[in-house]
């Protein structure tokens, strides 16, 4: 996350929409982007229901969801 922040203004030279989604609850989610201005989107996902719409992987020997990077063009 700390790097996406640190490169955020060459994704907005290349006209790209950085957007951050976690498993947190909104209220920790919130606290979180605050706490270390994030300047780009953030969205929680408790449910994980934008985790799992994108395929992000589960691994039940790491106890959790894997980190996930994925790009999409305007196509979707």
């Amino acid at each position: 996350m700390v790097q996406l922040r640190q490169d955020y203004s060459l994704f907005q030279e290349r006209e790209t929409i950085v957007v951050a989604v976690g498993p947190e609850e909104k209220e920790a989610f919130a606290k979180y982007w605050k706490d270390n201005h994030m300047p780009f989107i953030g969205i929680p996902d408790p449910e994980h229901k934008v985790a799992d719409l994108y395929g992000q992987k589960v691994s039940m020997v790491k106890l959790g969801r894997m980190p996930a990077q994925m790009i999409i063009d305007k196509q979707g």
